[in-house]
This record gives structure tokens, C-alpha cells and sequence, in this order.
């Protein structure tokens, strides 16, 4: 039995994994000093005794290479300018009573300081924070453009067991999903096995199978210091990591990267060895594994795949039973942008 779309995310699991301190601080200290961010050197602008939620970053781009468009956001998302890892589920601190006063303040608060159009990526639309933050910009004559609509993907693992899951699977998605395990099992024995805390080892074998699928490494730069920062900052507040190994005869074949927090565990990247068996889909199999793991934990109650697409087909959309919708706001103040932004939008449309 399927819930209902505002218990996508329970008010249980918010604000979630992306709001936490944890990511928050290891996102200030690894973005902040970034050398898009305006005034030059400051990562925000802000009043004393604000908090790491409250944060506002600021950002200029030029439109058509000409006019200057001054961007704000919430501390801790990724954008063009500053690509950090995507930071999905954008709620703020309470959802509850008090949540419109809430979102008034920081509004707000946000108004005080100067800018164009005020970016916020991956509201969860069935959520409280999407329709009283529209309901607050309109109030402040805000212009409200949506600028992407995207599915997010996940496992209600509440009303099933694992076995009844496979069954409302499709044919061929239970086939790579489970089946198969015996198949692989033909290439040697199998192990999955979580190594965490070995970092090392672990992202070498995520970079080299995504270098090779991908022609890049899959963390680099800030985003390898983010990371590493984040693992540090969330253990320590007792949040769990997974470093999934999935090896044949003692050789890793597939990784997949789970953190759990809060009764949800967020599939954050996965990796696998291209064309090691033809019968066999190595990351399907391996993500067969984590859900009968996760479906075995009663601290567990969805796995999370959150946003995005495979390389050749929307595999999640075939694994989950629960979808919802993110949207990702420009809530525009400046007169000229607004124009600008409706004239866009006529033009698309002859």
C-alpha cells in the first residue's frame, strides 16, 4: 500500500542529510572560500549570530556576457559557479507550526542584503517548504520562476519485505536485481562486504571504474576535501557509512557509497567493472544487496536514490515504489530580470 505524497519524506528523517550541521560545516569550509563567491574572499554576507541554515552565499554571472546578475543562495547547494556535490531535499529547520514564520524570516532576512534573483535547488514539491515559500515570495512580490522539475526516486520499505518487493518488481528488473545472483556466482565466490573506514582503498576503486565510464574521477578537487570532511563531521554525530565492496574470487567488481541518517539511507554514488560478465548487470546486482540489507534494518525506513539518471536509461524509476518531484526556484526581485525572464519564456514558446 502506497502512502500518500507528503510522506515521501517523513517529517522524521528532516531536515534530512543536506541540512544537517555535518554537511553544512564541510560545505563553508571547503566552498566557502571560493573565488566566486562576492564580496571576493567572503563566502557570506550576513549578520552576526546567524547560523550555518541561515547562511546566504552570493554569486555574479553576466547575462549575454553584458549585464551583471547578482545570485544569492542558501549555504550548502551547488551551483554552475560553484559545483559542489548536489545537495537534494531542501527543507528548512522545522516543518511544523511554526514553519511559515519561519520561511518569512529568512526571506526577509535575505531582502536585507543585495541581489538579483535568489536560487533554491531540490524542494521537495509534496512538501510544507515548497507552498509556503512560494506563498511568501508572491507575498513579496517576488517573481517565481521554476527552472527544473526533476523525479526523485525511492524504497517505502515500510509496508513489504524484501521478498514481497521482488514480487511487484518486473520481470527482467527482478532477473538483474536478484536472480542473477547465481550467475555470478559461476565466476567465483561473491562477497559484499562494507569497509568503511578505508577511504583509501574505497575511492580508488570508485574513481577507477568511474574514469573508465565515465573519463573522469568521480571525486576531485574540493569536492574529494568535501567529502572526506563530511564523513569526518557525520560519524562523529553517529551517522552510519557504507562502503559496499561487492568482489568475485577476492577482486572487486562493484562499490556502492550509502550513508545512512535519520531512518533513510542516501545511495550517494556507485560504481562497477564494465563488461565483466555479459549476463550479469554488476551494479543492478549489487544494488540488490543494499536493499535486502536495508529491508533486514528496522532503523531503516526508505532507501533513498534521490535525483538523476543512469548513463543509458533510467534504471531507478524500475527499482523504487515511491517517486515525488524535486523543483529548483529563482524567486526574482530584479525588475529588468523579471523581463528578461518572461521574454525568455515567450520566445520559447513561438
Amino acid at each position: 500500500m502506497k502512502q500518500a505524497p507528503s510522506d515521501f519524506f517523513p517529517a522524521s528523517h528532516q531536515p534530512g542529510l543536506f541540512r544537517s550541521s555535518a554537511w553544512l560545516t564541510a560545505w563553508n569550509e571547503t566552498w566557502g572560500t571560493h573565488p566566486s563567491t562576492r564580496p571576493s574572499g567572503d563566502a557570506v554576507s550576513l549578520s552576526s549570530g546567524t547560523t550555518l541554515e541561515e547562511m546566504i552565499v552570493r554569486t555574479r554571472t553576466y547575462k549575454g556576457s553584458i549585464l551583471p546578475i547578482t545570485t544569492a543562495f542558501p549555504l550548502g547547494l551547488s551551483t554552475r559557479e560553484m559545483p559542489s556535490i548536489r545537495s537534494e531535499y531542501f527543507f528548512f529547520c522545522n516543518e511544523d507550526d511554526h514553519l511559515s514564520k519561519t520561511i518569512t524570516r529568512y526571506l526577509d532576512n535575505a531582502l536585507q542584503q543585495s541581489w538579483d534573483q535568489f536560487y533554491i535547488a531540490d524542494v521537495l514539491r509534496s512538501s510544507p517548504t515548497y507552498h509556503l515559500l512560494l506563498q511568501a515570495a508572491k507575498a513579496r512580490q517576488l517573481g517565481i520562476i521554476h527552472a527544473e522539475i526533476e523525479p526523485t526516486y525511492a524504497i517505502d520499505l515500510r509496508q513489504q519485505d524484501f521478498t514481497t518487493y521482488l514480487g511487484n518488481l518486473g520481470k527482467h528488473t527482478r532477473l538483474r536485481l536478484f536472480n542473477r545472483r547465481q550467475h555470478l556466482k559461476k565466476q567465483g565466490p561473491v562477497k559484499v562486504q562494507n569497509i568503511w573506514p578505508d577511504r583509501t582503498a574505497f575511492f580508488q576503486l570508485l574513481n577507477d571504474f568511474h574514469q573508465r565510464r565515465w573519463g573522469k574521477a568521480c571525486y576531485r578537487g574540493r569536492n574529494r576535501d568535501f567529502i572526506n570532511l563530511l564523513l569526518d563531521r557525520s560519524t562523529a554525530q553517529g551517522y552510519e557509512v557504507d562502503f559496499s565492496v561487492m568482489s568475485v574470487s577476492d577482486t572487486p567488481v562493484s562499490v556502492v557509497f550509502d550513508i545512512r541518517y535519520q531512518g533513510r539511507q542516501y545511495n550517494f554514488q556507485s560504481g562497477y567493472q564494465e563488461n565483466y560478465c555479459k549476463s550479469v548487470a554488476l551494479g543492478t546486482l549489487h544494488f540488490g544487496y543494499q536493499i535486502e540489507a536495508a529491508f533486514n534494518n528496522p532503523a531503516i525506513q526508505f532507501y533513498d536514490f534521490m535525483a538523476g539518471k543512469g548513463k543509458n536509461c533510467d534504471y531507478k524509476k524500475k527499482l523504487v515504489n515511491r517517486t515525488d518531484e524535486f523543483a529548483t526556484l529563482l524567486l526574482v526581485r530584479s525588475h529588468w530580470l523579471k523581463q528578461a525572464y518572461k521574454l525568455q519564456s515567450l520566445l520559447r514558446r513561438t
